[in-house]
Parts: structure tokens; sequence; C-alpha cells
């Protein structure tokens, strides 16, 4: 049986198909000095934040633009990085000043 994936042609079509097919599954999970999970993101909220974002993005930018992240490690960061790529625009990961 094929999974998910074999649907999908881009990033913009896995991340929808991950939203619809997992909802409130993690998708991303932080962990803490004790190897414990200290954050959770499920791909329902990963879709929801990463869709705002690219609309700020949209409103702010041209396709192809790169856009700077610089952002310690965290979910935050990876809700933009997402949004940067249904936006269209280039993610440049770059660690916080």
């Amino acid at each position: 049986m094929p999974t998910s994936d074999a649907r999908c042609a881009d990033l913009h079509a896995l991340l929808r198909t991950r939203v619809a097919d997992h909802g409130e599954r993690a998708a991303y999970v932080l962990l803490g000095q004790d190897l414990e999970a200290s954050q959770t993101l499920s791909y329902a909220s990963l879709g929801r934040a990463a869709e705002a974002t690219a609309r700020h993005l949209r409103a702010r930018t041209s396709p192809g633009d790169r856009v700077l992240l610089a952002f310690d490690n965290g979910l935050e960061a990876v809700q933009l990085f997402w949004g940067c790529i249904l936006a269209g625009v280039v993610p440049v990961p770059a660690p916080a000043p």
C-alpha cells in the first residue's frame, strides 16, 4: 500500500498531506536535558503556523527571495522554516545574535 508521501509532488503538498492525514500527531518533538520530550508540535499546529508565516512573507517578498532566520533551535524556527517553503522563498537559517 503506498504511503501518503507517494501523492506528494513537492514540499508544499507533503506538508498539506501530512496535516490532513496526521492532524494532532506529533510532527516535531524537542527533547530536554533528560532526553524527555520538552515541547511537541503537531502537524495541525505546524500547518496553521506555516500558513500564517507564508501569508506574511508573500505580502513582503517575492518568490525566490532569501529570508534570514536568525533564531535559536526550537519549534518557532521550524514553523518559520516551513512558512518560507510555503511562501516560495529560500530560508537561510543562522544562529541567533
